[in-house]
């Protein structure tokens, strides 16, 4: 079955109660995580939500914590952030994690050949530096 549901906080839902205040009483917790799939190709599962915890089978490594610093958006605070290696942003700044953002698409054949040419990019989170590569942050999908 397919569905919607909406993940927002109570300060910018319509309806207060929402989704996670009701998950609370079902999930003491209070931890969720999501699995967004990179290869659309090759797989029919664009994704998972899972409640309640954490699916051990789609990580490596240890997970980075962070808390979130806002109750209107899931807003979280980086330690830094570097593009090929070059630091752009040292010490603190908030970011907001959002899995319903839109994305930007381009011509596939200009897209693949140009991901080579992409930087790494490093988020530092809870400590961490999590490195994505081209293929971590572009998404391959084909439009018909």
């Amino acid at each position: 079955m397919n569905g919607t549901m909406r993940g927002g906080s109570r300060n910018v839902s319509a309806n207060a109660r929402g989704c996670w205040i009701s998950l609370q009483i079902l999930c003491p917790t209070a931890v969720f995580s999501f699995y967004l799939n990179r290869d659309l190709f090759n797989n029919t599962v664009g994704g998972e939500l899972t409640l309640c915890g954490i699916d051990p089978t789609h990580y490596q490594g240890p997970i980075a914590w962070e808390p979130l610093i806002s109750e209107t958006y899931w807003q979280i605070q980086l330690g830094g952030l570097s593009i090929n290696g070059q630091q752009i942003i040292n010490g603190p700044f908030t970011a907001i994690v959002d899995s319903g953002t839109s994305l930007i698409a381009g011509p596939p054949a200009l897209v693949q050949k140009t991901i080579s040419n992409l930087p790494p990019i490093t988020f530092v989170i809870g400590g961490a530096q999590l490195v994505m590569t081209a293929q971590s942050y572009v998404i391959k999908v084909s439009i018909s």
